[in-house]
């Protein structure tokens, strides 16, 4: 009787397990509370050790892949700009790619001479756009495809073929097409969007301080006369002016002007319609200004322009008062609250202080008229002799 009773007893101990078998088995809700209280503690830990571990990596700049990843994914920053966030990932990818291109030595191109100057052209230019991309978005100021397009065009025109070009693009920055269009190309682009918008008066009073006097828009066409001492072909000044002399006839009658420029032109501007852009006193030699400034909008030259370059067809599209804009930014960044995250280097250390000694001189009283200073007697008497 006591041994069916202690067998009764032990069955009775026997898990749900052992009873009908691990296929049936219905493991407790305990066991489930504790099993899931267990995996989300190891989860919070390792997320903790994870930002933890991401956060140094942001701050020592590390750009190892996954950190990238993350960054964007987090929209990490490395700067803020008036609250504006400066990303993290692309001033890494920008970084390495200038630092891509700089290790090769290029004819006309001085390499900074340490990691900091090139992080301060990337962040630098990074910070710029973010502040021209600010005021875009206040006076609705876009970008279209066709301009866009325009410019990759363009691009291409400039090499043998688009293998060619996208090659280049590949051996220089390690990018394609889309990224030098994305990267380069509509940042250049927004900003002289914005910059003519602020030069003619499109930002209202914003800008008004910085009227910085006329400005014209012209094109020219250049014949150039070159005596063959630097290697290029030999065009005697009598050739360059007869021939100037018959495309200005042509001109003057109303043929297209870009295409003339395109068609004869002999300088780089001949790309662009012969378009010199705008231009303010003092940025032309003598000769070449008085005779565009002398022009109403629309008019071409009667006369031919002689410089030392050769031949000039001059011809003003436009004028207006015009808007410094590079002021103007440059007050921006010198009063903006600029946050810096990380172990990055401030680029605009040296220019803040050179900028506040300018301001500092500008702002100092005009010395007193020399009529107005008493002079000592000795230096009177001899001044007088």
């Amino acid at each position: 009787m006591d041994n069916e009773e202690q067998k009764k007893e032990e069955t009775a101990d026997v898990s749900p397990v052992a009873e009908s078998g691990v296929a049936d088995a219905k493991p407790s809700p305990l066991k489930f509370k504790y099993f899931f209280a267990g995996l989300g503690s190891i989860l919070v830990i390792l997320g903790v050790l994870g930002i933890v571990f991401s956060v140094r990596s942001f701050k020592n700049l590390s750009d190892a892949p996954w950190v990238l990843k993350v960054a964007d994914v987090l929209n990490v920053s490395v700067a803020k700009v008036n609250g504006v966030p400066v990303s993290y990932a692309r001033y890494m990818e920008d970084l390495n790619t200038l630092k891509k291109f700089y290790s090769v030595p290029r004819e006309g191109v001085t390499a900074p001479t340490n990691d900091e100057k090139i992080s301060d052209q990337v962040l630098s230019r990074l910070i710029v756009n973010s502040m021209v991309k600010d005021f875009a978005r206040q006076f609705g100021i876009t970008i279209s495809g066709d301009e866009v397009n325009d410019v990759k065009a363009k691009l291409l025109a400039n090499c043998s073929s688009e293998e060619e070009a996208l090659k280049e693009l590949k051996d220089q920055y390690g990018w394609d097409l889309d990224d030098y269009v994305d990267k380069v190309v509509k940042p250049i682009l927004l900003e002289q969007k914005v910059a003519d918008s602020f030069a003619n008066g499109k930002f209202g009073d914003l800008g008004k301080e910085y009227e910085s006097g006329e400005e014209v828009k012209a094109g020219h066409i250049l014949f150039r006369v070159d005596d063959g001492s630097t290697g290029s072909p030999q065009v005697k000044d009598a050739d360059a002016k007869k021939k100037a002399e018959e495309v200005l006839e042509r001109a003057k009658n109303g043929e297209d002007f870009a295409a003339l420029a395109q068609e004869f032109g002999s300088d780089a501007t001949k790309d662009q319609g012969g378009d010199l852009g705008w231009f303010g006193r003092g940025a032309m030699v003598p000769e070449f200004e008085e005779a565009v400034f002398a022009l109403q909008p629309g008019q071409v030259g009667d006369t031919l322009v002689k410089t030392q370059f050769g031949y000039h067809i001059v011809k003003l599209d436009d004028r207006r008062v015009s808007r410094d804009f590079v002021a103007f930014i440059n007050d921006k960044i010198f009063n903006a609250n600029i946050e810096l995250l990380g172990k990055v280097h401030d680029p605009f250390t040296g220019f803040k202080e050179e900028y506040q000694k300018q301001k500092e001189q500008e702002n100092q009283p005009e010395d007193e008229n020399a009529e107005d200073v008493e002079l000592p007697d000795e230096e009177a008497s001899e001044t007088q002799q």
